[in-house]
């Protein structure tokens, strides 16, 4: 039997990523602000833009696509460059650049198998030890916020 999920439904599977094994506060999750489905925020600055979808609705072959283009029209009203898509199985994160979208990384969340090229984040630091890829997943938004946080600090200068 085939899964079927709402949007509503995978946004609460969102929700349980982010405030759960991702590590984030509630705090640090804005929900719905100016049409956006979620922000994350560090420190009060929006790293990520996010977009929900249904389950598994990245199986059609557009609407990766759309989702992005949607995020960054969000994103273009929050000034912001980082965006994210989510249908419940896959996180998408991708960076704004003018007119163009450019996918950093497809990551799989529902698989017991851990993708390659990431490194996980544990209480002791750094592993290359397999893991659940939600933890390569907090590893790659706290990289994202650093290289946020630097572009940021530079413009100041």
């Amino acid at each position: 039997m085939a899964v079927s999920l709402s949007e509503r439904d995978v946004e609460a599977i969102f929700e349980n990523l982010v405030l759960g094994p991702l590590g984030y506060s509630p705090a640090q999750l804005d929900r719905q602000p100016d049409f956006a489905d979620y922000v994350l925020l560090e420190r009060d600055l929006k790293i990520a833009i996010v977009e929900i979808k249904g389950w598994e609705a990245f199986h059609i072959s557009d609407n990766q696509r759309k989702a992005l283009e949607q995020a960054a029209g969000y994103a273009g009203r929050h000034r912001c460059k980082n965006i994210m898509a989510f249908d419940g199985r896959v996180m998408v994160l991708a960076e704004c650049q003018q007119d163009s979208i450019s996918v950093l990384f497809e990551i799989p969340v529902d698989t017991a198998d851990p993708v390659d090229e990431l490194f996980y984040f544990t209480e002791y630091g750094l592993s290359k030890l397999p893991g659940k890829c939600v933890f390569g997943m907090y590893l790659i938004l706290h990289l994202l916020f650093q290289k946020s946080n630097k572009s940021s600090e530079l413009k100041k200068t």
